[in-house]
């Protein structure tokens, strides 16, 4: 969804390398989500979650912002899009009839 984002919303247009990094910096920038592994262990209160998501929206928007050098304000729209767009999914997969 990011990339699709990238290429569409923004109107960027790319070659193969560039994905690659702007790839590779939203992977690097989802670091916080390794927090997430530490809840299977121990207990932590589900705001925890709320605030890793947070983290990794925020960091994300940092890694677009940096490898496309775009405005802060079309990151955000573009990664706020692609986390709705996972939370819709994950809704969506989660819902039994």
């Amino acid at each position: 969804m990011l990339l699709l984002g990238v290429r569409y919303i923004l109107k960027f247009s790319f070659d193969i390398t560039r994905y690659r990094q702007i790839l590779l910096a939203i992977i690097i920038s989802s670091y916080f989500k390794l927090f997430l592994l530490t809840m299977m262990v121990w207990e932590f209160p589900s705001s925890a979650i709320f605030i890793v998501e947070a983290f990794v929206l925020s960091s994300n928007v940092v890694a677009l912002r940096v490898v496309t050098r775009f405005p802060k304000a079309h990151c955000v729209g573009v990664c706020f899009m692609a986390h709705a767009a996972k939370h819709l999914t994950e809704r969506w997969l989660m819902w039994t009839p």
